[in-house]
């Protein structure tokens, strides 16, 4: 293996890694009256935020549960997404980093539905996005990029195989 691929393949994946040690620190926080919810990353994979207070206007009765629950599925697929690219990218030959990039950037576009999710156009929930879900989003870009570096630097491999597009033509 090219030392440029393997060492692109341990820095993305220490970048998994912590993308995921991130998931165990706060996320978001959403504020409606007096009611307060808070989640950390693993919390709003689970279904199960920090939820105190009440509601003082009945309108917002139920507002950030609705929000937290159409959080739940995205932050799965991204805490998913983070361990799969974790495992993947240590795969032999350009399958590897392959996968582990397509992961980083499914969990990325998995992150940014939690944040459209958790936003809020009313003025009445306000929204507090926590310095943990920045990070894994930093973690996981800079693991995508590390890991498209070990995929692009395999074919600069000695006897390594080129692309086909990027062969040279033979005129003749």
């Amino acid at each position: 293996m090219h030392v440029l691929s393997f060492a692109s393949r341990l820095v993305a994946a220490g970048l998994f890694v912590l993308a995921l040690a991130a998931f165990s620190r706060p996320f978001v926080s959403l504020f409606a009256g007096e009611r307060v919810g808070t989640a950390n990353g693993l919390e709003l994979a689970l279904g199960s935020p920090e939820l105190s207070g009440r509601y003082g206007d009945p309108a917002l009765r139920g507002e950030i549960e609705r929000r937290f629950d159409r959080a739940e599925l995205p932050a799965l697929l991204a805490l998913a997404a983070a361990a799969a690219g974790l495992l993947a990218v240590f795969l032999p030959g350009r399958t590897g980093p392959g996968l582990g990039l397509l992961a980083s950037l499914g969990a990325l576009a998995s992150l940014a539905v939690v944040l459209a999710v958790t936003s809020s156009p009313d003025v009445a929930v306000a929204t507090d996005r926590r310095y943990a879900l920045w990070y894994a989003g930093i973690a996981l870009a800079g693991a995508g990029l590390f890991a498209g570096l070990a995929l692009v630097s395999r074919a600069a491999e000695p006897g390594g195989r080129l692309p086909p597009r990027s062969r040279p033509r033979r005129r003749g």
